[in-house]
């Protein structure tokens, strides 16, 4: 589960996902309350003490309740009379019934009006109506639990009845991927080897000028999920919805403040056997710039077509035991997450990019990732190609490599640095950390004329970080920038092999590489334009140390190519770099119970 915390990127070594969250909505200006949340609500006021009800011949009001005995009553107060126990059997006809009793931890206690009942907690009321369409007939309809903070954003939900016309939904709408409850955990159902009838599709019309267009399902009900484009389409996005029984499930519009934004698929919150289904088509035009498209759906599974020429700000697909297929995209930011599903993509390329599973394989190619990838899965492996840019500014050319520079371990600003990441170096060496100048160019750091810039953390880094717990890692990389550019690589593992290559990367820049696993083999392979440290360790195993012929200077400069490394027990410790010798990155390959390969 992510973490509250949204201040910690990284959270028990785990990325911290509603951090990435926080940040993104940060951008589009909601409140931390509404991110942490994570749900959209129907327009009902925030829960409060419930209203004055009239009286009733069979529900008197409840007696005046004095204050327990063990607790002293206020001093302005004179202390109540002792009050007899009451006798045994039936009330007199005169006295009204005591309020009922409930135990400490009751399943069934009311919860107090300043407490309301979380949404991403299961609850099971008394009257299954809650979770769907109230009876209209009941004149006490059972209040709605609200979320645990007052939501930013309020919807109005209206379904179609069976014959056509909008009815308003006054239901609580999470529109979270969860749980439906009536599924063992990890089920995965099997919509394909089904044949059933539909109903003639529902259509909607929404303008693609809108700020967000959203998907949504509540309640049990499965399906499936297609994007795709139409060329006869110009500003508009095409929503045609079919479902299985229109009884069990109603189609939905979805509305703030009187707009249209979405569609969803709502059904009964209660035990349904079979599983009612829907297939929902979106059709957008071929060529259109759309500022978010969400989909917040259950047992969905969701397949996307070439929509390269649409300009999405944010792509976001949401779902349980659901596999997504993706041919082709391009986004500000995108986010894919399920649970016991594959996401498997043709291309995506975004500035943010962040794929998510649970006993799911990741594959995909990634050809311009412009920012962060990232990758994490369980019981699955991960492969991934991606061409990764570094865009720092304010560097317009890539500097010469002049003695003096800051990373030649020769400035006289730098302070004594501590001890290197695996001690025991033969020769003493020790990582230094030098500061720069306090002043500040620009966006960047001044440095003397003939010295060579500092990258300051954050500045236009490139970052890839893959994860998976038994399973395995293959990365393959491709670093690219129009200045120096500064570059993040983790791949990381259990009980699962990882395999990462670095085929290109630019001439002078920084790389900080990591790719550790425990219980099997990890293979590196830099590019000759790495300059940095590196080690290598292994508990049980035997460490390879491949220094690649005949390699000639990448920034054309004609420079001696160096390689000095020292064995130790099961640890090997060395550096690389061009001429002088410079500490620009460090690569980092780490295992326990097998082999380690390091390619240099």
């Amino acid at each position: 589960m992510d973490s509250q915390d949204v201040t910690d990127e990284w959270v028990d070594g785990r990325y911290n996902f509603a951090y990435l969250d926080y940040q993104l909505a940060a951008a589009e200006e909601l409140t931390q309350d509404s991110v942490i949340e994570d749900v959209w609500t129907a327009e009902f006021p925030h829960p409060g003490p419930p209203p004055h009800m009239p009286d009733h011949p069979d529900m008197p009001p409840p007696p005046h309740m004095p204050p327990p005995p063990h607790m002293p009553p206020p001093p302005h107060m004179p202390p109540p009379p002792h009050m007899p126990p009451p006798p045994h059997g039936p009330p007199p006809p005169d006295m009204p019934h005591p309020p009922p009793h409930f135990p400490p931890h009751h399943p069934d206690m009311p919860h107090p009006p300043d407490m309301p009942h979380r949404p991403d907690r299961p609850h099971r009321p008394h009257k299954p109506e809650a979770f769907g369409l109230d009876d209209p007939e009941d004149p006490h309809p059972y209040p709605p639990h609200g979320p645990h903070h007052p939501p930013g954003h309020h919807v109005t939900v209206e379904c179609l009845s069976t014959e056509g016309e909008s009815t308003p939904l006054t239901m609580q709408v999470p529109f979270t991927p969860s749980e439906d409850g009536y599924l063992p955990s990890g089920a995965v159902y099997d919509l394909e080897n089904e044949r059933v009838e539909w109903t003639d599709p529902v259509s909607f019309n929404l303008s693609t000028s809108l700020r967000r267009l959203v998907v949504a399902s509540h309640g049990p009900v499965a399906g499936s999920v297609h994007l795709r484009t139409d060329s006869s389409l110009n500003d508009t996005v095409t929503y045609n919805v079919s479902v299985t029984d229109p009884e069990l499930v109603k189609v939905c519009k979805l509305l703030h403040k009187g707009t249209f934004f979405g569609v969803a698929v709502v059904a009964h919150h209660r035990p349904l056997h079979p599983l009612p289904k829907a297939k929902i088509d979106i059709w957008f035009p071929t060529e259109a710039h759309i500022h978010a498209f969400t989909s917040h759906m259950g047992i969905f599974h969701h397949d996307v077509d070439d929509l390269s020429g649409i300009k999405f700000g944010r792509f976001q697909l949401g779902a349980s035991n659901a596999a997504f297929h993706v041919d082709s995209l391009k986004a500000h930011v995108v986010q894919l997450k399920t649970t016991n599903g594959a996401i498997e993509t043709g291309t995506i390329s975004g500035d943010v990019v962040v794929l998510s599973t649970k006993n799911g394989k990741i594959s995909g190619v990634f050809p311009t990732i412009n920012g962060t990838l990232i990758a994490t899965t369980a019981n699955a492996p991960i492969t991934v190609n991606a061409t990764l840019w570094s865009t720092s500014e304010g560097e317009s050319e890539v500097p010469d490599v002049r003695k003096g520079g800051c990373h030649d371990g020769t400035g006289k600003k730098g302070k004594k640095g501590r001890k290197g990441l695996w001690a025991g170096d033969k020769d003493g060496e020790h990582r230094s950390h030098k500061e720069g100048k306090k002043g500040k160019e620009g966006k960047h750091w001044k440095h003397k004329e003939g010295s060579e810039p500092h990258h300051r953390r954050g500045d236009g880094k490139a970052n890839l970080v893959a994860v998976s717990t038994n399973g395995r890692v293959d990365l393959h990389t491709w670093l690219k920038s129009n200045t120096t550019g500064a570059f993040s690589l983790t791949a990381k593992s259990t009980n699962g092999a990882v395999t990462l290559g670095v085929l290109e990367q630019p001439v002078n820049s920084t790389l900080h590489l990591s790719a550790t696993t425990t219980n099997s083999r990890v293979g590196v392979g830099l590019h000759p334009a790495f300059e940095g440290d590196f080690v290598a360790r292994t508990s049980n195993g035997k460490i390879d140390l491949l220094e690649t012929p005949n390699v000639s200077d990448p920034a054309g400069l004609h420079r001696e190519r160096h390689i000095l490394f020292s064995r130790y027990p099961n640890i090997l410790m060395g550096s690389a770099f061009w001429g002088e010798k410079k500490k620009r990155g460090a690569a980092i390959v780490s295992t326990s119970n097998g082999g380690v390969q390091l390619a240099v």
